[in-house]
Parts: structure tokens; C-alpha cells; sequence
């Protein structure tokens, strides 16, 4: 390197260094993040506090793969957003849905069931003929409840996904990311509905109709195998491989791991799982129901007034992070009436090596109505005197 290619790049390093210290994000940069790729034997993995947001931990997990019957988590949270009647009616199913190929809950032509019933046979045996028979009933056709299914990933944030039916079956053009995928688990998971039924060890569909009593065990032996296990999904096509969603909920960590073409899917997810568990804890670091402080008022008919953050924060954080938390605080020592309840009076921060990962208002939790001009004045004489 000649000394004018040393200058530059001294000159370059400097600015890029400069840039970093003048702009600093504003988004979480621990350096676990930064590197946060973990050894899998999954094709792609991703795990992530459904709570928080944080991501854990990934690898590939943008990448576009099949996802087998974990497209099943779509279908159901879909069809309890679409269907507008009673979900324990009774409804004869569509004869397209029989005798499709895969998994199955053996629906029998003419048969009478609920949508409740077939979305436990969506879930727990991984029935492919429950999910085309829904998508008939919500939307009509496969075509159009794929394009609803589509929507919902939308709004779950999934932004590297394209549906082409209710049941998983290898299509072409039919694709998730495992990161997309957790992304929807976790949109779902805010349904009580949707939960109650992934959660799930065992259910019996009574005799109906057309067919004997049903006794149907949840695929996913992760939630006989975790007491904070909430299911969610198991799957398996030749295209796909082996795919597994698993959803913990305790200790305000809300975990949900994605693996996806993992051929020990149930003992890489559950050492993902236990590995966080492991290393990282909620922290609650700011109670909204704690006052930070009381300050004064000018020309008011109280003296004083608490101030409050106007949310709590909890977060997953390791130790080696708690321990380098840093909060700031900004608002003023006195403030002029009137002061109303939830008035901004200034805001909150915290830090973890320097780098923000949250902020939120401070607000005033009391209202104080300004004195009057009289009153003013008899404040005035008082003082005077």
C-alpha cells in the first residue's frame, strides 16, 4: 500500500468512526445482536420474545423455504378472523375436502361439524382435509382464503411469504421464512381461541353424523415435555423436511422458536428453547405505578404534583447486560399551572452500553387548576407580609 492509499484510508476511517459516534441508532445493538447466528441443525432457525420483540437468536432466517403444516398456523388464526358465525355450529362439509392426500381427520362426505371441531383436527393430527374444507367455508375456494391468508401474514409483519393453500402441501411458489413464521405465531398467540386450541394435548370430537368418536393427540411432544409449553405446530412434506413451531409463556417471556427443515426438530427446538431460557430473564425496569418524582407547581391551587412514566418496560436481558443498564431521566423541577392528568412533563430512557432500547413519556398522574386572579393576589399579600 503506497502512502497516498494509506492516507485515504486513514482519512476513511476516521469519517466512519465519526459517523458512528454522531449518529448513533436508535435501535437495539447489543453485541449478542449483532451476532447472533447460532449453530442449528436446522436449514433455518429463529427465536424470538413474542413479548418484546427481541430476537434471540437465528440462522437463515430470511431465507424462503417450504413450511409443510406449520402453514397451518396461518389457516387458523386466518379462519377465526374471517368467520363470522357461531364456531360450534354445525356445518355439512364440502365433498372437495375429502380424500386429500397427507394427514387427515377422515372428514366423510355429508358430514356434519363444527368449525371449532375441524380447527382441532387442523391442529392436533395436522388434518389436510380439515384445511381445505375451512378454506371453502370461510372464503369460498382455496384460491381466495389463500389470498386471505396472505393478508393476515401481512398484517403479522411477514414480509417474505406467499400462501397458496390452507394445508401445507408442497406448491410451487408456496413459502415462508422461518423468521415470517414466528412472526405469524405471534400475531396468532394473541387469540384466546387460537390458543386454546394449539394448547391442546388431547380432545375428543363426539360421534357425528357420518363418523365414529374421534380421539385426536396433539403432533407436538414439546408441549407433554414443557409445563410453559402453548404449542404450536408440527410439520413434515419430502420438500420442506422436518418443521417444528414451539411457543413457551412464563416469567414474562413469551418465546416462540422456529425451525425449519430440521431433522431433530423436537430436541434442536427444545435445546433453543432451554438455551434462552438459560440465558436470558425478563426484567421489569420501569413500573409505570411508580412515581419518579414529585415537583412544583407555580401559581397553582396544589403545590406539587407526581410524575409517572406513562408505560412499563420489560425486557429479556443477560446478566452482563442488566448489570450495564443506565437510566435517564429529563423533565423539570417545576412546572405552571394548570396541569391536567396525563400531561407530558418529560420523558424517560434507557440505556444498555450506550445504546438506547427504549424511551417513553413522563406524565403528570395529577391535575392542579390555576389560582385565580384573587387568590393571585391574596398569594402576593401573604408573601408580603
Amino acid at each position: 500500500m503506497n502512502i497516498n492509499h494509506k492516507k485515504i484510508f486513514f482519512t476513511l476511517s476516521i469519517f466512519i468512526l465519526l459517523f458512528i459516534i454522531i449518529f448513533p441508532s436508535n435501535n437495539i445493538v447489543f453485541a449478542k445482536e449483532e451476532n447472533n447466528d447460532v449453530q442449528s441443525s436446522a436449514k433455518a432457525m429463529y427465536l424470538f420474545d413474542a413479548n418484546s420483540g427481541r430476537e434471540l437468536y437465528k440462522k437463515n432466517s430470511d431465507e424462503k423455504l417450504a413450511m409443510a403444516s406449520t402453514t397451518k398456523i396461518c389457516t387458523a388464526i386466518t379462519v377465526l378472523e374471517n368467520y363470522n358465525d357461531d364456531l360450534d355450529k354445525k356445518i355439512e362439509v364440502p365433498s372437495e375436502a375429502v380424500g386429500l392426500e397427507g394427514t387427515s381427520m377422515y372428514i366423510k362426505h355429508g358430514e356434519l361439524l363444527s368449525v371449532r371441531e375441524l380447527l382441532y383436527g387442523l391442529m392436533l393430527p395436522s388434518g389436510n382435509d380439515a384445511g381445505k374444507a375451512l378454506s371453502i367455508i370461510v372464503a369460498g375456494s382455496e384460491d381466495e382464503f389463500a389470498k386471505l391468508m396472505n393478508e393476515t401474514a401481512k398484517k403479522a409483519g411477514a414480509e417474505n411469504s406467499n400462501f397458496m393453500n390452507a394445508h401445507g402441501l408442497d406448491t410451487e411458489g408456496h413459502y415462508t421464512t422461518a423468521k415470517d413464521l414466528a412472526l405469524i405465531t405471534a400475531y396468532a398467540l394473541k387469540n384466546d381461541d387460537f390458543v386454546n386450541i394449539v394448547s391442546t394435548k388431547n380432545v375428543v370430537i363426539e360421534k357425528t353424523n357420518k363418523y365414529e368418536t374421534r380421539y385426536f393427540k396433539n403432533k407436538n411432544k414439546l408441549l407433554f415435555d414443557f409445563d410453559d409449553c402453548i404449542g404450536v405446530k408440527t410439520g413434515f412434506t419430502d420438500n420442506a423436511g422436518r418443521c417444528l413451531v414451539t411457543a413457551t409463556n412464563s416469567d414474562n417471556l413469551k418465546l416462540v422458536c422456529v425451525v425449519l427443515n430440521c431433522p431433530d426438530m423436537f430436541e434442536e427446538s427444545s435445546r433453543l428453547i432451554k438455551k434462552a431460557k438459560n440465558e436470558y430473564t425478563a426484567y421489569k425496569i420501569i413500573d409505570k405505578e411508580n412515581c419518579i418524582d414529585t415537583i412544583n407547581v407555580l401559581n397553582g391551587k396544589s403545590n406539587t404534583i407526581r410524575v409517572c412514566p406513562i408505560e412499563d418496560f420489560i425486557y429479556p436481558l443477560t446478566q452482563e447486560e442488566y448489570n450495564n443498564i443506565e437510566i435517564k431521566t429529563n423533565y423539570p423541577q417545576e412546572v405552571k399551572a394548570p396541569i391536567n392528568v396525563k400531561d407530558k412533563i418529560g420523558n424517560i430512557e434507557v440505556f444498555v452500553k450506550d445504546c438506547l432500547i427504549f424511551s417513553t413519556d413522563i406524565c403528570s398522574i395529577d391535575s392542579v387548576k390555576s389560582l385565580a386572579i384573587k387568590d393571585l393576589l391574596d398569594e402576593i399579600i401573604s408573601n408580603w407580609s
